[in-house]
């Protein structure tokens, strides 16, 4: 389930990477061709990242330690699949591309993250500290926001 989960996210990561990186004429030529496929395909792939930050908020929503702490590092499994820094990493490409259909999105990241320290859970924090939080929060409110006049 968590690798699955990690996987989600990573999978939508690396597509924002690919929206946001410059185009040439050639690159150009090809996505107009794909888009029309994956339009919607995406949409449902960003539609379930929505609902996959969700459920994780609401997984920890309790301030169980234990369920926080095994969101980051799974125990049982030999796998480990930390869902902790892979929300931030999420955020930070959000934050990368600052346009308004990502507004909502920045703030369902900041509410699971809220939901994995909380507690308090002092593992995840330093989670939060190690994958480089603090930089983005930083940006983040330091925007200046222009007021309709």
């Amino acid at each position: 389930m968590f690798m699955r989960f990690h996987g989600i996210i990573y999978e939508h990561i690396a597509y924002l990477k690919k929206k946001n990186a410059p185009k040439t004429d050639n690159d150009q030529n090809v996505e107009d061709n794909v888009e029309m496929d994956s339009s919607q395909d995406h949409s449902l792939k960003a539609l379930i990242v929505e609902n996959l930050l969700r459920f994780l908020q609401l997984f920890t929503e309790g301030h169980n330690l234990d369920l926080q702490n095994y969101l980051r590092y799974q125990t049982n499994s030999r796998n480990r699949y930390d869902l902790v820094e892979a929300v931030i990493d999420l955020l930070r490409i959000y934050y990368s591309n600052l346009v308004e259909e990502n507004y909502d999105n920045i703030i369902k990241c900041l509410d699971t993250l809220t939901e994995f320290v909380q507690g308090p859970c002092p593992e995840n924090q330093v989670a939060l500290i190690d994958g480089k939080f603090f930089d983005v929060a930083y940006e983040l409110l330091s925007l200046k926001i222009d007021t309709l006049a």
